[in-house]
């Protein structure tokens, strides 16, 4: 990846508007002047000129907040709405460097189908030169082994001619599910034929039941319970199943007592969509290689502890309602009847009861 010193969308009008400003200010007849300048998500104000002046500028505000809520034309609109939709950037200097780029991946896919742009999906990885926010050599990893190959499983290229695309925001899978309910599918992974046939190899005419292990060490409360998973492994076995553990990528090679582990996914993301689309059922709990599976195609178990008690925003009911884009049921709508959250710890018993409910095929 290039560094691309991008511009802010709407940072060309703001300049050209500010240089046209200053002409007509240097008539000499302007008294005062406010300026608002939204940067990022915030914003900063400035007066500039005759303090008497000051009613005459709180009418200006008036006259502006009503052309902001009631205009649908002029220079109002966001520049992003007016670029083609299968052109879009991610900005490594503030949007996340994690897994969270695959619904933002998918919902910006939806929206190219959904304003009819063509294919394919163009997306430009852009990082201010000049930036302070530093990204740490595990983050760049990442970017190189999982960020970028997960173009290759929605169809989506990486062209710097997207550098001046749009910019969505993320809202994690919220705006997935709105343009669900508007009639657009959502995109299921296209896994490459080497991986499937890999996978296909190493498990040898098996559908193996996955467990997906977090066991990473920033957030640690969330990681898996290794001692119920355990239990479970054991219980499945006992079932006549064929268990893979897929550890963290950091103890990838590390054994997982007697069972089979499966280091080719830890390590590589097709790795891993082949594994799990191939596999019988896949066991996770909140991490973000379940979305491999709620973007794939064979049943799944998530395990979610959702409550007001978690210490993370992102694991309380009133942002998990709101950025999840749940059904009633508090389900993703476009998952089928075998697969499903479970909102409960990741006990061996509320595992096993959960994956005996799938009444999937012996």
């Amino acid at each position: 990846m290039q560094n691309v010193a991008h511009q802010i969308p709407g940072n060309a009008e703001v300049i050209d508007g500010l240089k046209k400003a200053l002409v007509r200010a240097e008539n000499g007849m302007a008294r005062a002047v406010a300026i608002v300048f939204c940067e990022q998500a915030g914003a900063d104000v400035i007066y500039l000129g005759d303090v008497h002046a000051r009613a005459q500028v709180v009418y200006g505000c008036t006259l502006l907040n009503n052309l902001l809520v009631t205009s649908t034309s002029m220079n109002v609109r966001p520049l992003e709405e007016r670029r083609l939709a299968n052109a879009v950037k991610y900005d490594l200097t503030a949007d996340p460097i994690c897994f969270d780029f695959m619904p933002w991946l998918v919902a910006a896919e939806m929206k190219r189908r959904l304003e009819n742009a063509p294919s394919p999906l163009k997306v430009a990885f852009v990082r201010h030169p000049g930036s302070l926010q530093s990204v740490t050599d595990q983050k760049w990893k990442f970017f190189q082994n999982v960020m970028r190959p997960m173009l290759d499983l929605f169809g989506a290229v990486e062209s710097e001619e997207a550098a001046n695309g749009r910019h969505e925001e993320f809202n994690g899978l919220r705006d997935i599910s709105a343009t669900y309910m508007q009639g657009i599918d959502v995109p299921r992974i296209r896994v490459p034929e080497a991986a499937m046939a890999a996978i296909g190899n190493k498990i040898n005419g098996y559908q193996p039941v996955t467990l997906t292990l977090r066991e990473g060490p920033s957030y640690e409360h969330r990681n898996s319970n290794i001692e119920e998973w355990n239990k479970l492994a054991n219980w499945l076995r006992e079932q006549g199943e064929h268990v893979i553990v897929v550890r963290d990528t950091a103890k990838a090679d590390v054994p997982f007592g007697t069972f089979e582990i499966c280091p080719e996914a830890s390590k590589d993301l097709h790795m891993r969509a082949a594994l799990y689309e191939q596999a019988k059922c896949n066991l996770f709990v909140t991490n973000g290689p379940w979305g491999l599976a709620y973007f794939g195609t064979r049943p799944w178990l998530m395990f979610a502890t959702i409550d007001d008690n978690q210490p993370e925003h992102f694991n309380k009911p009133n942002w998990w309602e709101m950025f999840m884009g749940l059904n009633s049921d508090k389900q993703i709508p476009w998952a089928g009847p075998q697969q499903r959250i479970v909102y409960a710890p990741d006990d061996f018993e509320n595992m096993r009861a959960a994956y005996e409910s799938l009444q999937l095929a012996k």
